[in-house]
C-alpha cells in the first residue's frame, strides 16, 4: 500500500496466497490422514475411519480459520 497499491488488490493477493497454501496443506493433510487412520484404526471407536462428515467438518473448520487469519 505504501507503493500506491490498493487496499483492495492487497486483500486480494494475501487471501489468494494464504488459501493457495491452505489448499496445498488439507491436500497433504488429507492424504496423510488417510494412510494414519489404517494405522489408528483399532484405536477408533464408533465412526469409520474414513467417515466423510468428519473430513468435511475438518477442512471446512481449517478453512475458515485460515481465512480469517488471512
Amino acid at each position: 500500500m505504501a507503493l500506491g497499491a490498493p487496499r483492495r488488490s492487497v486483500l486480494g493477493l494475501a487471501l489468494r496466497f494464504g488459501l493457495g497454501l491452505t489448499a496445498l496443506g488439507i491436500l497433504i493433510g488429507v492424504g496423510a490422514a488417510m494412510v494414519a487412520t489404517r494405522f489408528m484404526s483399532h484405536m477408533i471407536y464408533g465412526v469409520q475411519t474414513t467417515d466423510p462428515l468428519s473430513f468435511v467438518i475438518s477442512i471446512l473448520c481449517l478453512t475458515g480459520i485460515a481465512f480469517l487469519a488471512c
